[in-house]
């Protein structure tokens, strides 16, 4: 890849550590949430539905972050392996943990909670909150013939096209209209229903497949996000403010 993209970005690593803090976060809260109970959680006795709000608003990037700074990973682990290697370095790292939690962590968090509620102890291997998981490796997958293909030509047009296009902020607000499509293409009920829906799958992959861009278009990305910082945070403001008031 390029040799701008050769050092390790600390940055990006806190920016996984910040993702999955903020994943924990979500899900301590929902434990204060009335729904919480449906979806496998302990329910709190006195629930804090004022939580809601701040957990809204965390719950539109969170997972779209996660997602992004996965393609990202990616872009780099690709700099000094083939397909073949990045195959087998994913599936230890991301296919094997994924197996392992559905068969045995998953159920342990589902004996808990039965056992909390007085329900029949039943052993129920599921992905449930793991389910990123799944999706992240499907997803490498499934783009690693264009990623390889991009990285065999990091010179070409394609290269040179998003060094254009992301250098101005029009250019990353059009990252949020690709989004802004496939949401309005899928309507799903609830925008936050990632795990196990059409719409979460396909958000996810667009997430990744940004991430990755961003990493392959070299220094131009990071010096454009840098520069047109707080426009895109006040767009990310407004939209929320109109998606809350809505």
């Amino acid at each position: 890849m390029q040799t701008t993209t050769l050092l390790r970005r600390y940055d990006i690593d806190w920016l996984r550590v910040i993702a999955i803090g903020l994943l924990l976060i979500y899900h301590i809260g929902i434990g204060f949430q009335p729904w919480g109970v449906f979806i496998g959680f302990i329910q709190s006795d006195e629930p804090l539905q004022s939580l809601w709000i701040p957990m809204s608003m965390m719950n539109i990037w969170r997972i779209p972050l996660l997602f992004f700074v996965s393609g990202m990973g990616v872009c780099f682990a690709m700099r000094k392996r083939s397909w073949k290697q990045l195959l087998v370095e994913r599936t230890r790292r991301i296919l094997v943990p994924f197996v392992f939690g559905i068969f045995f962590i998953v159920p342990i968090h589902i004996f808990i909670w039965q056992n909390y509620y007085s329900q029949d102890m039943v052993y129920t291997p599921h992905p449930i909150h793991l389910w990123f998981l799944g999706n992240i490796f499907i997803y490498v997958i499934l783009l690693s013939p264009i990623l390889f293909y991009l990285k065999r030509n990091e010179n070409g047009i394609i290269n040179r096209w998003l060094k254009n296009l992301f250098q101005n902020p029009f250019g990353l607000l059009l990252i949020i209209v690709v989004f802004v499509i496939e949401a309005s293409l899928v309507n799903p009920e609830t925008y936050e229903t990632y795990s196990f829906t059409l719409h979460g799958f396909l958000l996810g992959l667009l997430a990744f497949l940004f991430g990755f861009l961003g990493i392959y278009s070299g220094n131009t990305f990071w010096q454009s996000v840098l520069k047109w910082r707080w426009v895109l945070i006040s767009v990310a403001v407004i939209l929320f403010l109109i998606r809350f008031i809505k």
